[in-house]
């Protein structure tokens, strides 16, 4: 047995409990976040059953190539990496909604106390000219990630996600 089918064999294991460990994330998570105040639209997209078996197919391609070792770790790594990401944004889009403690929409999770201001609660809503009068999008400034902006399925979800996130201010 040669290092880099150890590697491979160990990339595969590492990508397989990271799949198998699908339904105890959402329990995690859903525990982090407490109750959901408000369900978003959950929208679900195939492309991230395709990119883990195409991590997992990129790895077994590297069976028929031969790299320099270092290369093939780099690429083995890069392909777990792209199956974590994967399964972690299908997580977060199946939990969509208004949390207790989060906010989850279009894959991305925003604690509570991570969000510094949110630019359109201070905005007065006859002003039609001012950059937060999108319809459909939320600007929210966080400690992480800056300034994020996020699209809702319509003016509704919106003005309900702000009613509740304006309690979380006061």
């Amino acid at each position: 047995m040669n290092i880099t089918l150890i590697i491979r064999i160990i990339c595969y294991a590492i990508g397989i409990l990271i799949v198998v460990s699908f339904p105890q994330r959402i329990k995690q998570l859903k525990k982090s976040t407490g109750l959901c105040l408000l369900p978003l639209k959950r929208t679900q997209s195939k492309l991230f059953i395709i990119a883990i078996v195409l991590c997992f197919a990129v790895i077994a391609i590297l069976r028929f190539r031969s790299f320099q070792l270092y290369i093939t770790v780099i690429i083995d790594i890069a392909c777990v990496l792209g199956i974590n990401l994967s399964v972690r944004e299908s997580v977060n889009r199946r939990a969509s909604g208004v949390y207790e403690r989060a906010l989850i929409t279009d894959g991305e999770l925003f604690y509570r106390e991570n969000i510094i201001a949110i630019p359109e609660l201070n905005y007065d809503k006859d002003e039609e000219t001012s950059e937060y009068a999108y319809k459909n999008t939320l600007k929210i400034v966080t400690t992480k990630g800056g300034e994020t902006w996020i699209a809702f399925a319509d003016a509704e979800e919106k003005e309900a996600v702000l009613n509740i996130v304006k309690s979380w201010f006061k």
